[in-house]
């Protein structure tokens, strides 16, 4: 039996994310499902499962549903100086990363991924010992079987 789609797709992004030039650079962490606190195991990227929606609830062709599944890659860095700077240099990794190939390696499977933008970046510590969270939110349109959202 194969993985639902979304499971496939979430595997192929973090691929993405982990091959990301920055990541061999600082070093960043790369996971999924990332429960630390922000200050732990930074710089980090952190990728999680958001919704994923039907596109158009009546879908006249009964044989497959299209979906919009959302992501999230939150970033995690600490630095005494420059946690904006740092938090930027990832986020462009992490933007061209997913959006060079947008149909994440899964052309049979997505047919595009969107940017829906970041969040203001979670500010935590004081000027010297300073760790910042930012979110960065896509979504990926693709199509499974009615039957078998693995098919």
């Amino acid at each position: 039996m194969a993985l639902h789609y979304a499971e496939q797709i979430l595997v192929s992004v973090l691929a993405k994310l982990k091959a990301a030039p920055v990541v061999s650079v600082l070093p960043v962490n790369v996971e999924r499902d990332r429960v630390d606190p922000v200050e732990t195991g930074v710089p980090a990227i952190g990728l999680e499962m958001g919704s994923d929606e039907p596109v158009d609830q009546e879908n006249k062709n009964m044989a497959f549903i299209d979906s919009h599944l959302e992501i999230e890659v939150d970033i995690y860095v600490k630095n005494t100086t420059g946690v904006s700077t740092e938090l930027n240099l990832i986020r462009q990794e992490v933007h061209q990363a997913l959006m060079v190939d947008r149909l994440q390696g899964l052309p049979a499977i997505v047919s595009d991924t969107r940017y829906l933008g970041a969040s203001e970046p979670l500010l935590e510590g004081d000027l010297e010992n300073a760790a910042a969270k930012q979110t960065l939110n896509y979504q990926i349109l693709y199509r499974h079987s009615l039957t078998d959202p693995g098919a």
